[in-house]
């Protein structure tokens, strides 16, 4: 039987000003700040149930389902304010880890689709104001604990790195953080990873942009995002 993963919905830190302080050399049209992300509620004209966005992990891909799912968007600054809705695709096997793509060959192409609500408009799934993925780490998990040193769950998260396409072409490199809870102890997180039914999760994330597309700047992101996956873990191991 699948494992069930509780979603942590709590606002996720917010970057440093700046990361972004090349944001305004570029243009309007340009995406370019921060948002974070949590499942959305999949309409469709078949389906007679609200469905809201679920993932299942194994040890080397993400099924999300259904695929692509909706997502909801907040935390949002820079151009990305305009948006408040998307889409999430999978990341097939076997792509955790993986490294080497180009944005002429991603490793998964307009892996997120951003646009605006309701759930179900055209813009979510419109191929426009996307990100898609150059680089994918390995899982990082870690148990957490309260003041007493009781357990409080485990912290699955997956740092992501690529670039993102604004509706008129223009690229700006980015990175991001998705992470995924568990109740369950570290032990049984890997045992569950490693088998055929997976681990069923729910999920939340951050994702940011700069303007510029260099190697150094897209490497500073992946940083940042580490950062905020780090300081996020010690405020639940301090709460």
């Amino acid at each position: 039987m699948n494992k069930t993963i509780l979603a942590s919905l709590a606002m996720l830190p917010v970057v440093t000003a700046s990361v972004f302080s090349t944001a305004s050399e570029a243009k309007a049209a340009a995406l370019v700040g921060e948002f974070s992300i949590s499942p959305g509620i999949n309409v469709t004209d078949t389906a007679p149930f609200v469905q809201v966005t679920n993932a299942t992990l194994f040890s080397d891909q993400v099924k999300f389902t259904p695929d692509p799912g909706a997502l909801l968007l907040t935390n949002q600054s820079g151009t990305f304010s305009t948006f408040d809705a998307g889409t999430i695709k999978s990341i097939p096997s076997p792509l955790i880890p993986s490294n080497g793509a180009t944005k002429d060959n991603p490793l998964v192409k307009n892996f997120l689709d951003l646009g605006n609500l309701p759930f179900g408009d055209a813009s979510i799934t419109d191929e426009e104001d996307t990100f898609s993925l150059l680089s994918i780490g390995d899982f990082t998990i870690e148990e957490m604990f309260d003041h007493d040193n009781q357990f409080t769950g485990t912290s699955i998260s997956l740092g992501l790195s690529g670039f993102f396409t604004s509706a008129d072409d223009q690229m700006s490199n980015g990175a991001g953080t998705i992470t995924f809870q568990s109740t369950l102890r570290e032990s049984a997180v890997q045992a569950a990873l490693a088998s055929p039914e997976g681990l069923d999760a729910s999920f939340s994330g951050v994702f940011m942009s700069a303007s510029v597309p260099e190697p150094t700047t897209l490497a500073g992101l992946g940083l940042v995002a580490g950062s905020l996956m780090l300081s996020r873990s010690r405020q639940k191991k301090q709460a």
